[in-house]
């Protein structure tokens, strides 16, 4: 009996054992500090990116993604400082910023184009104009020649400043030929009171032209096309369209960067495989954006 109850005893403290050594495992594994990526995200990308981490946290558990917003300048000298390793931007680096980076670190940082938008021109029903000539655009930045118009930006704050001041190489003084309002509504207003002027937004905005929301916001405006030569002095008239910017038949375009700057290689390589997923990519379509690649369309066949 003694030696039968000792093997008993025995037992219990090994399975107790083995237990206690597989329940400190879990928890070593599901420790948040393990496997933690902070994104540093262009505060205009907010909503998008904050979408994209709640669709990836229902399917994985590490890396747990913590999401910083910030300006784009706050976020390159985040990078620079080394506070960061991945950050989400409206544009790719210039090649100044990637020899800056590749001689601190002896790193090229990897771009991963994960989406496009574009800027898009719109105006009062009444304004005289439904296209623009890129030229057009290009002079009133540069020398202030059109008449018949003025630009105005959603906010100081807004990426379309940065944007067509990359765009045109443009300074303070030949952006200072447009103005801005404070918010998106205030410029909706303006121009729907105004048969002068021609906003400027991102496309994403009113990408989905079936939706109530669409409907309201372009009630008494119009959007204009653009029309410029290409390369071979073809003259085209394109509307913006998730079709013209996908074939990039649209000129004003700006990507949505997935930018490395040496991040830690397993948080990295599982959300970079994540972000270029159709799930990921099919839930930028869905937020007015051109996926990096199109999801492929889902048939489900119901044999009941």
């Amino acid at each position: 009996m003694k030696s039968k109850g000792l093997t008993l005893l025995f037992s219990i403290l090994a399975l107790y054992t083995f237990v206690g050594c597989n329940n400190n495992s879990q928890k070593h594994t599901a420790n948040p500090l393990k496997d933690t990526l902070q994104i540093y995200v262009d505060t205009s990308l907010a909503i998008l990116i904050n979408e994209q981490r709640k669709a990836y946290e229902n399917d994985h558990i590490n890396p747990i993604i913590q999401l910083k917003y910030l300006q784009e300048a706050s976020i390159l000298k985040a990078l620079i400082n080394n506070d960061v390793s991945c950050a989400v931007l409206q544009r790719k680096l210039t090649e100044n910023e990637k020899q800056f980076f590749q001689k601190k670190e002896d790193f090229l940082p990897k771009e991963y184009v994960i989406a496009h938008d574009a800027f898009v021109f719109i105006a009062n029903t009444h304004h005289t104009r439904d296209v623009l000539y890129a030229k057009e655009v290009k002079d009133y930045f540069i020398n202030g020649h059109i008449k018949d118009y003025q630009f105005v930006f959603e906010n100081n704050n807004c990426q379309a400043i940065p944007y067509f001041r990359s765009y045109y190489a443009l300074n303070d003084k030949q952006l200072s030929n447009a103005f801005s309002k404070n918010r998106l509504n205030d410029l909706l207003r303006f121009l729907k009171s105004d048969k002068y002027s021609i906003g400027i937004i991102p496309f994403s905005y009113i990408a989905d032209i079936e939706a109530q929301s669409t409907i309201d916001m372009l009630k008494g405006l119009k959007v204009l096309s653009v029309k410029y030569s290409d390369s071979s002095n073809r003259e085209l008239t394109i509307n913006p369209s998730q079709e013209s910017i996908t074939t990039k038949e649209y000129p004003y375009i700006m990507p949505v960067v997935l930018l490395n700057c040496n991040m830690e290689k397993k948080s990295g390589t599982t959300f970079v495989n994540y972000i270029f997923k159709p799930k990921a990519q099919r839930l930028f379509l869905k937020c007015g954006m051109v996926p990096a690649i199109f999801p492929t369309r889902e048939v489900i066949v119901n044999t009941n």
